[in-house]
């Protein structure tokens, strides 16, 4: 059942010590339990809760479970601890008979506390969005110490609650540690305790403040504090809720949800797979998991973590010292190759068996598209707004929640109501929600832009056109992508500078380009090759947009990035930039060409292409004709060549097999193009399925039709992939 989540300020349900939420001030006992009543402070609606458990001096070593009330106990635990210990963990679990959960201890003595922090209900709330975590704060807090927490760059203007994974370290005094929205008045609640000398970590998930703040507050000694933002929750976009019974999904003790045919603890600066299995479907993209360090042979901490390309990411989940028996919840990413590896776990020192307990997921529910539908398909790792990191989408599959989609470029589209949605990384905010950081593996709606007709898109930028036409960009600034000096990205769209009356635009790369009513060519950002234009070569960036001297009469602009192509009125075809391989079509190469120059004989061309180290071009007649490169049969032409230059061509040819065709679109190493009737055809390589629903293996240079790819309205380049819009 989907579910979204209020976020609520820390109160407390429970505290056996003075007989709240409990009828005396006796402590649990060995094998003992008690339920909580919530009845008075959930909905009807309510289905699961969020607690910060807290067992206080248990007088024997011991665990802690929760579970829904009125079901059979679980065989997992929540929290461990040693004797006289006191130490909390958050816990998300669904609701038993009566809006109640049920809390066990399973040795010796402890008092137990509960703080209610939110819930999940079926009625309106927050949709969850989970990121790769980053640290976002280093504090030191003296004894009755505040210290602020400014989120507002991380999370967008639409976040009512954030998921952080709270560390306290170097505490000269036992301690806790209390979280709350900044400009609140302080609950007297705890999110971490802390014992001197002692290193501890505990998940909260908080209710944001003025500007988007978090406070966080010491009690004793000093305390250096660490945050590390795991996910946030808004109403505006985001996975809905699934409560789960607690179930054991991963042990390395028995090589559970491993992959390994043996036990084995996981070594010093190693990662183990998790398979969670059918506990945890394919369409989760995040799991809520209770994740336990078990006896390591040295201090050390443990991180749950989505596969991607670079190093480990530095932050923890789970601190555990040296033969301790830790835990604490985790909120992990899952998007990947399900139902095989879903996420990973790294042990940074000595060796520790690992174990975690599944208690729910998250997913984005399917939407229905019934008319201009986007789809995507090729290289993913998170690129394609289908909500999964899957190497590839080997078939054409629709973007999340997108329908009456009238424009589309790599991670970016513009619907029929003007808005624009974007995708993929958010790196420097190209995503244009207000954040950095992260990614988004669903589209998210641009900032401000309500009346878009087009848009493109840059390496971690990208941009729209206006109906008013001026053009927009956001996300990195390097080479003056934004179209201003400086390096300074943004979050949100900014005017490029200098531009009106414009009716078409491209951008690859660093560089971008703007085609005016009176058929001028803006261009502004890197120059490396003289994409630009403007007749020099540099690595100057050219952040002022200026017209491409001496060109008119353009209908449209098409680039890779290190080449560009312009259409003409009357048909030719002008091309400038880097033309190692024949690029300009007009029988040179091995030099940069920073002056446009006619592509040679081509007359009557209605579209144009531009990809890596070719040129495209459809006629009037319906045939289609290709200059540059010749890797992976990209030219039509059947040989082994996959190593530059033998293959190249320097001026266009026909690629065979075609006609009727009306435009065109590289995918890096592949081609699509579209016919009248709405079928796409492709040809080249097919190492990231690019060529959906076909057996070509590793590359073709017959063009074939896609039969996944019928009825389509216009096509798109994409980074080793395709973007289509059906009818």
């Amino acid at each position: 059942m989907a579910a979204t989540y209020t976020a609520t300020t820390p109160v407390r349900v429970l505290d056996t010590r003075h007989a709240v939420g409990s009828p005396t001030t006796t402590p649990v006992g060995p094998r003992g339990s008690l339920t909580v009543d919530l009845s008075e402070r959930l909905p009807a609606t309510a289905t699961a809760v969020v607690l910060n458990v807290t067992a206080v001096a248990p007088t024997a070593s011991t665990y802690i479970t929760a579970w829904p009330a009125g079901t059979p106990r679980p065989d997992v635990s929540n929290l461990n601890l040693a004797p006289g210990e006191t130490r909390p963990n958050m816990v998300t679990v669904a609701l038993g008979t009566s809006r109640t959960v049920s809390l066990y201890n399973n040795a010796g003595s402890t008092h137990l506390l509960a703080d209610l922090s939110g819930y999940y209900s079926t009625g309106a709330g927050a949709r969850y969005t989970g990121r790769d975590a980053e640290r976002v704060a280093a504090i030191r807090l003296p004894a009755r110490g505040t210290g602020d927490l400014d989120l507002a760059p991380f999370v967008p203007s639409s976040a009512v609650a954030v998921v952080l994974n709270v560390t306290g370290t170097r505490a000269t005094a036992n301690t806790y540690v209390t979280a709350w929205p900044t400009d609140a008045p302080r609950p007297g609640v705890s999110a971490l305790n802390l014992a001197a000398g002692r290193t501890s970590a505990n998940l909260v998930t908080v209710p944001l403040g003025a500007d988007r703040g978090v406070s966080l507050y010491n009690n004793a000694g000093t305390i250096d504090t660490f945050a590390d933002l795991v996910g946030f929750y808004t109403p505006e976009f985001g996975a809905v809720f699934a409560p789960v019974t607690p179930t054991r999904v991963f042990d390395t003790r028995n090589a559970l949800g491993t992959g390994l045919s043996t036990p084995q603890a996981i070594p010093a600066r190693s990662y183990t797979h998790m398979l969670p299995g059918n506990p945890l479907p394919g369409t989760a993209v995040s799991a809520v998991l209770n994740l336990t360090g078990v006896a390591p042979t040295a201090d050390t901490y443990l991180t749950v973590y989505q596969s991607r390309i670079g190093s480990l990411p530095s932050t923890s989940s789970v601190e555990v010292a040296r033969g301790q028996i830790t835990s604490n919840l985790t909120v992990a990413r899952v998007e990947s190759n399900p139902p095989w590896t879903r996420t990973f776990v790294y042990n940074h020192n000595g060796a520790t068996h690992t174990i975690a307990d599944l208690t729910g997921y998250f997913w984005v529910p399917p939407t229905d598209c019934t008319t201009d539908c986007a789809v995507v398909w090729g290289h993913n790792r998170g690129t394609t707004g289908t909500g999964t990191t899957t190497d590839h989408v080997t078939r054409p599959a629709s973007p999340t929640g997108l329908d009456g989609v009238i424009a589309i470029a790599d991670h970016a589209a513009v619907r029929d109501d003007g808005t624009v949605w974007t995708w993929g990384g958010n790196s420097d905010g190209q995503l244009g929600t207000g954040w950095r950081g992260g990614d988004s593996t669903i589209p998210l709606r641009v900032t401000g832009l309500a009346d878009g007709v087009a848009v493109a898109s840059a390496e971690r930028a990208n941009l729209a056109l206006r109906s008013d036409g001026t053009v927009w960009a956001w996300g990195t600034n390097d080479n003056g992508l934004l179209g201003r000096t400086g390096s300074t990205a943004s979050a949100v769209p900014v005017r490029v500078p200098g531009l009106n009356d414009v009716t078409a635009i491209a951008a690859a790369n660093g560089t971008a380009y703007a085609v005016r009513a009176d058929g001028s060519v803006w261009a502004w950002g890197a120059n490396s090759h003289g994409q630009l234009g403007r007749g020099v070569v540099n690595n100057l960036p050219q952040p002022q947009p200026a017209p491409v001297p001496d060109v008119t009469d353009i209908t449209a602009v098409a680039t890779s990035g290190d080449q560009t192509y312009a259409l003409r009125g009357n048909g030719t075809v002008l091309a400038w930039g880097y033309n190692l391989n024949g690029e300009m079509g007009n029988g040179s190469t091995g030099t940069m060409v920073p002056s446009p120059v006619q592509v040679s004989g081509l007359t009557d061309v209605v579209a144009i292409s531009g990809d890596l180290g070719n040129g495209f071009a459809a006629k009037s007649d319906g045939t289609v004709w290709a200059w540059g490169q010749g890797g992976w049969g990209v030219l039509g032409i059947e040989n082994a060549c996959q190593v530059l230059p033998d293959c190249a061509a320097t001026t266009p040819r026909q690629v065979p097999g075609l006609s009727d065709i009306v435009d065109l679109a590289g995918l890096g190493d592949a081609v699509i193009a579209l016919d009248s009737t709405g079928q796409v055809h492709g040809w080249g390589s097919n190492t990231h399925r690019e060529l959906p629903g076909t057996n070509v293996g590793f590359s073709t240079a017959t063009p074939l039709p896609l039969p996944d790819l019928t009825h389509v309205e216009n096509i798109s380049n994409g980074t080793n992939g395709g973007r289509a819009v059906l009818e």
